[in-house]
């Protein structure tokens, strides 16, 4: 059974419509959530208690991770459903992303995690585990723009 050769993607359409931006920026954001929970889960369930780290320390070292993860995501993104090399279309994909990821963080730490945004803590390195969090969210929230711009510079290289 030969596959479907009429099908729509995000690269056949000059402007994909605001459903579609939806659904990819949806996409992105279940992707990256799923890894972060996987690594929190095993962050809190595993390195903590095993290692005896503060959970700030924890959470310095998983943030590389994460960042790996936004950068191997958004690629996957970008190319499994051909996004176009377009700054505002890249750009509403990755900030509608973020946009989820906050609602969804902001909701799980005042209700279902144990301590609000807004609670200072008195570990050491929680300053640069928050730096580094916030970071990561800003990354995410522009990877996919920032894969166009290594696109637009890798072809730059093969036309010269």
């Amino acid at each position: 059974m030969a596959p479907k050769t009429n099908t729509t993607t995000a690269k056949t359409l000059p402007n994909p419509p605001l459903t579609i931006v939806i659904r990819l920026a949806f996409t992105y954001f279940c992707v990256v959530f799923s890894t972060g929970f996987l690594f929190g889960t095993i962050r809190q369930l595993y390195i903590i208690p095993t290692y005896h780290l503060p959970p700030s320390n924890a959470e310095i070292i998983e943030a590389p991770l994460m960042f790996i993860a936004v950068i191997v995501w958004a690629n996957w993104l970008v190319n499994h459903y051909k996004i176009p090399a377009k700054g505002t279309v890249r750009l509403a994909v990755g900030l509608l992303g973020l946009g989820i990821m906050a609602c969804v963080e902001f909701m799980g730490s005042r209700f279902v995690g144990e301590r609000g945004p807004v609670e200072e803590s008195r570990e050491e390195w929680a300053g640069v585990a928050r730096s580094l969090y916030l970071f990561d969210l800003m990354v995410f929230g522009i990877m996919p723009w920032i894969l166009m711009l290594v696109e637009k510079g890798r072809r730059r290289q093969k036309a010269e």
